[in-house]
């Protein structure tokens, strides 16, 4: 469904509702005139009979509610006492009223209809304890066809005893306005339930796609469901028509349910788990209270538990009030549809539970308060999860032209590279055959010349560039194969020190350990003390020592060999970037004045990697420092 679609229906639903609902209620102004001075008498001991109540010496005992019935959750028995006026004669001469008592989840109600002659009541039971089938009139509260002889007033006395909250709303309408009335009632909740219905089956779809919000507002929606279903007596009238036992208690155990699911999934949209202490432990403790009260309709004990369970439900809507503030504050997302939700909800809870603790009259608005705050509360909730949902979509769209971007980038760059390798290869190739050429034409140069002197250390350093090129594309490409054996690191530090020329500048500092025997692969691990030393030598100043350190050591339980390069620098310019130093062709600023490919780091970073080990640049100390570590 769209969500205008959605929407649109939800503005009709509210419209009928309100016209059906707000028709009787302004037809009571006038068609309840036919119900007039309503009194009520306690009987705490339920010990009174219809006898006891209709002496005349008891009439001012019954105490005026003008404004409608509602006396909390209590045990105590009490009879009212209401006239109904006759209404005028339809074409036969007859006069009928049907009289509807109001909510349906009433468990004992007995009604008591003087009889024409004078001598006694006629008795009536009613009350969902009582199966829907033996109701004289199929509708989902209960109706008393009341007969008038002429226009004579009767005084009706009604017995109500229920464990559910006892209040009562009363009304009275001849046959024809009655049925008008009902079959536009239930059009309007038939439209009701079945936008309820379609909206829990929409959000069925989201609600397995990983987000623990979406499934805990299908939870709590369900259960309000069911809720709203037993308290129109809908769950009366066509699940358990003939069981009295599951009709009556089905409303007992939705209010529990209700107020778990209600308070479980605003601790998930409020965030509770980031608010305060003593509100987490508050949500807490009303969903386990929740739960934990169920087996109290089956024991008798629904009303104490249930008052319990009103406030602690009312406390929990004012701390989620206080709590979507804060995140109002603070601009979270959704917030503002959060909050209204939260306050249709405490606005209707508000009234249901001052009516239902008897603190309110038992009027129909006031009765039906928790029906209508839900169509505020799923307006803005279902608002809240189209917008999340269009949110998310914009996301995964944004995502996935990210990833389309990311792709054609990193494709490009792949093509970069691979053209780079060509180039590479090609590169060493056509060079290493003039570089044969230039070194035979040097052996016919005289030895002692510097010319040739010269020249040999320029072909040497072209070849070394050469070496660095082909070694960083084959090791970009992953073609470098580790075969480790078992090596002597001195003898691997000697056949280095013997091909650099000025290798007599390297010192042993007096940590360095000659008799270290390793595991690892000899000719990597000689390029990487090639690669530090050549640099240290390159870029010190000339004279200066280079001093090499190795020794044993662990790291993370694991045995192996640090081998750590020190040398004096030139000057601050020459200092390399810790950020950049092993970054591929990177060279200090003025390290451009020497022959280099800005490879030697880089190589020695990815080789020591291959090894399993890792290389630093020790910043915070006066000389350069680079310190290797392999496993052994």
């Amino acid at each position: 469904m769209k969500n205008t679609a959605f929407f649109r229906v939800l503005a009709i639903v509210v419209l009928i509702v309100g016209m059906q609902w707000g028709g009787p209620a302004r037809a009571r102004t006038g068609a309840c005139a036919a119900v007039c001075d309503l009194g009520v008498l306690a009987d705490p001991r339920g010990v009174l009979t219809i006898d006891d109540v209709s002496r005349p010496d008891r009439a001012r005992e019954f105490i005026p509610a003008p404004h409608g019935f509602s006396a909390g959750y209590t045990r105590t028995v009490h009879w009212l006492r209401f006239t109904l006026a006759a209404p005028a004669a339809s074409q036969d001469g007859s006069r009928h009223l049907l009289v509807e008592f109001y909510p349906p989840y009433l468990d004992d109600l007995q009604v008591f209809i003087p009889r024409a002659d004078g001598r006694g009541f006629d008795r009536f039971v009613h009350g969902d304890r009582q199966p829907f089938t033996s109701r004289v009139i199929p509708y989902r509260s209960f109706v008393q066809p009341v007969d008038f002889a002429d226009d004579t007033p009767i005084e009706v006395y009604v017995r109500l005893q229920t464990t559910s909250s006892s209040m009562i709303a009363i009304d009275a309408r001849t046959p024809a306005e009655f049925l008008a009335k009902s079959t536009a009632e239930y059009a309007g909740l038939g439209l009701f339930f079945g936008v309820l219905a379609v909206a829990l089956l929409v959000n069925l779809r989201y609600a397995f796609n990983g987000d623990p919000l979406q499934r805990a507002f299908v939870i709590h929606l369900a259960t309000a469901l069911y809720m709203l279903l037993s308290i129109h007596g809908l769950f009366a009238e066509y699940v358990f028509r003939n069981s009295a036992f599951w009709a009556d208690r089905s409303l007992s155990v939705g209010a529990m349910l209700v107020v778990s699911s209600n308070t479980y999934f605003y601790s998930k949209a409020l965030q509770i788990d980031r608010a305060a202490r003593w509100m987490r432990i508050l949500y807490r403790v009303v969903f386990c209270l929740g739960i934990a009260s169920v087996p109290s309709v089956f024991v008798d004990l629904f009303p104490e538990m249930q008052r319990i369970l009103i406030c602690g439900a009312t406390l929990v809507l004012f701390a989620g009030m206080w709590r979507s503030v804060q995140l109002f504050e603070h601009r979270a997302w959704g917030s503002a549809l959060i909050m209204v939700a939260l306050l249709c909800s405490l606005l209707g809870a508000s009234a249901t539970t001052l009516t239902l603790l008897g603190l309110l009259p038992g009027q129909f608005w006031l009765i039906n308060s928790y029906t209508i705050s839900t169509l505020g509360t799923l307006f803005a909730l279902q608002a809240y999860f189209m917008l999340q949902t269009r949110l998310n979509k914009a996301r995964l769209i944004e995502a996935q032209m990210e990833a389309v971007r990311a792709s054609s980038v990193l494709e490009a760059e792949r093509a970069s590279k691979d053209a780079q390798s060509r180039f590479l290869a090609m590169l060493t190739h056509e060079l290493r055959a003039p570089l044969s050429a230039l070194r035979l034409c040097l052996a016919g140069l005289p030895k002692a010349g510097n010319l040739r002197r010269y020249a040999e250390a320029a072909v040497v350093q072209i070849d070394t560039v050469i070496e660095r090129c082909d070694l960083a594309s084959r090791f970009d490409d992953g073609k470098l194969a580790v075969a480790k054996t078992w090596c002597a690191l001195h003898e691997l530090v000697s056949d280095v020190l013997v091909q650099r020329p000025h290798g007599e500048r390297i010192a042993f500092d007096h940590d360095y350990d000659p008799s270290i025997v390793m595991q690892s692969d000899p000719a990597l691990l000689k390029t990487i003390l090639d690669n530090l030393t050549g640099n240290a030598l390159k870029y010190s100043p000339p004279d200066t020592p280079i001093l090499l350190t190795a020794h044993r050591q662990i790291r993370d339980a694991q045995q192996g060999v640090c081998i750590r390069v020190e040398n004096q620098i030139a000057g601050p310019a020459m200092r390399p970037n810790p950020e950049r130093v092993f970054s591929k062709y990177y060279r200090a600023p003025l390290a451009q004045r020497s022959t280099g490919s800005g490879l030697g780091l880089y190589i020695a970073r990815g080789m020591s990697a291959l090894l399993g080990g890792d290389i630093r640049y020790i910043s915070d100390q006066p000389n350069v420092i680079f310190e290797v570590w392999i496993p052994a």
